[in-house]
């Protein structure tokens, strides 16, 4: 597997395909079922690229992204090691169904990096990998 990447998606068929289409495309894919599991893991483990849906329970891919961002400011500002995670700013790609323009807004708002659409097809998701995987640093795996 070349890339780790963080998969957070609260609807099970939506999570197993896109599990499958990411590790069909050499990515090591860890799992969150909700907002909040994904900001836990996104603390505790290095990732080249998280995939956040935007509507999930506990807390939404939204505030799930801010959270991460205010985390990533905070380390950056006090250069803090509370986590093993790398000190560098995550790519976050936002997962929805909707293609508004206000929800556009909301994912650059909050700090996403991207933006693909339900459901899942393989060439969006190679996209995405490709641009926010490809160029960056490889996590060791």
């Amino acid at each position: 597997m070349r890339f780790r990447v963080l998969l957070a998606e609260g609807h099970k068929p939506n999570r197993e395909l896109a599990t499958q289409l990411l590790q069909k495309l050499g990515c090591r894919v860890d799992l969150a079922v909700d907002g909040r599991e994904a900001v836990t893991l996104a603390i505790r483990s290095p990732y080249d690229a998280i995939f956040m849906a935007c509507h999930m329970p506990e807390l939404d891919g939204f505030q799930a992204t801010a959270e991460i961002r205010r985390w990533e400011a905070e380390c950056a500002t006090t250069r803090s090691r509370k986590s093993p995670r790398l000190q560098a700013r995550i790519p976050i790609v936002a997962v929805s169904d909707s293609v508004l323009e206000t929800e556009r807004g909301l994912c650059e708002s909050v700090g996403m990096d991207d933006l693909i659409t339900k459901p899942f097809h393989q060439d969006e998701l190679r996209r995405a990998v490709e641009k926010w995987c490809g160029g960056g640093i490889l996590t060791p795996l």
